[in-house]
């Protein structure tokens, strides 16, 4: 008998994010950059915020549109009517035999349908409800990773926000700019110009 196959649903399948390590880094760059020194555990810190991101951003870019997230809501629907039906005795030899193999956990039969036509409600209702349109826009875990790499980087001696226009070269400076830009190109993240890369600083680290 050939073996039974798993269909993967796209709409849960999430891809590996391969972990970033220390020697992945040069960290003497980032500190020159910084403008201050990382120990081994705020190193380790580093790598943890970075792979954080990695992952969510993963699962953010995964996310389904709202067509897909429609059809997959109506399915789960679909699916539980259909089980609720299979657990409808429509006679009492049915009874006896859902009755005699049914596993007594706390919820009977009758009860099990009723859960499933409440899920099949909701799911139906969340399908009803849900906006077409592409999948996830933007990112919002770059604040994130931000917010906790200034954290890491005050801890080890950085103050303020250290990302500002520089009139004089024209651009965009900071010991923390710097890092951050060098973090960016070092982790292989999606680029981002100087510009858009300040203006996520200023809305992710509080002005002091």
């Amino acid at each position: 008998m050939e073996a039974s196959k798993t269909k993967k649903i796209p709409f849960l399948s999430r891809k590996y994010t391969p972990q970033l390590e220390v020697e992945d880094f040069k960290f003497k760059k980032l500190e020159r950059l910084a403008e201050l020194k990382f120990d081994e555990q705020r190193k380790e810190r580093i790598l943890d915020a970075l792979n954080i991101y990695r992952r969510d951003s993963t699962s953010w870019k995964q996310g389904a549109g709202g067509d897909e997230a429609r059809k997959h809501m109506n399915k789960v629907a679909k699916a539980a009517n259909k089980l609720i039906n299979l657990l409808s005795c429509v006679t009492t030899k049915d009874h006896a035999i859902l009755g005699h193999y049914w596993t007594h956990n706390g919820i009977s039969p009758f009860q099990f349908q009723i859960a499933l036509a409440e899920l099949a409600g909701i799911t139906k209702a969340a399908a009803d409800d849900i906006s077409t349109g592409p999948g996830n826009p933007g990112n919002p875990h770059i604040y994130t990773l931000v917010s906790r790499l200034h954290y890491i980087w005050t801890q080890a001696g950085g103050t303020g926000r250290r990302s500002y226009y520089a009139h004089l070269n024209g651009g965009y400076a900071g010991s923390f700019f710097f890092f951050i830009q060098e973090i960016i190109k070092q982790a292989d993240l999606p680029p981002r110009n100087s510009e858009g890369l300040h203006k996520i600083i200023v809305a992710a680290v509080p002005s002091t």
